[in-house]
């Protein structure tokens, strides 16, 4: 099997088996300030939406700095993405009944990077998943 068809059975799996629904709306934020001033993966905000729903979604309405190109911002969606599915859904039961709006970013010339804005939205994601209430749903299988 190619990294693919691992990908595609995980994602199977993952969508047939047990799975979390947020139970009520809320905010999630978190700045990430790290430790090495003027490192390039230092700094980054996120703040986002989180309504209960029957299926995973994520919009970004958030304005990015008019500075970074479009291309540069689809790799800190990028990064942004990848902190969800790993917090989110690679979790022993999936918390995959959630509706994401990212409603602000905060950027600085300086200190960010696609690794800080990564860890801002990992830490997010970690305080939606263990923080908010989320109810226990079974798929059938098909």
């Amino acid at each position: 099997m190619t990294f693919d068809d691992v990908l595609v059975r995980w994602q199977k799996a993952k969508t047939r088996s047990a799975r979390h629904r947020l139970c009520a709306p809320c905010s999630i934020e978190h700045e990430y300030k790290g430790t090495q001033f003027g490192h390039p993966s230092t700094y980054a905000f996120v703040r986002f939406d989180c309504e209960p729903a029957d299926e995973f979604t994520l919009d970004v309405t958030a304005t990015w700095p008019a500075n970074l190109t479009a291309d540069y911002r689809h790799l800190l969606i990028d990064a942004v993405s990848a902190a969800i599915v790993d917090v989110l859904f690679a979790a022993d039961s999936p918390h995959l009944g959630c509706a994401l709006t990212c409603t602000e970013v905060r950027w600085d010339d300086v200190g960010s990077s696609e690794a800080a804005f990564y860890r801002a939205t990992k830490e997010a994601m970690t305080a939606l998943r263990d923080k908010e209430k989320w109810s226990a749903l079974t798929r059938t299988r098909p």
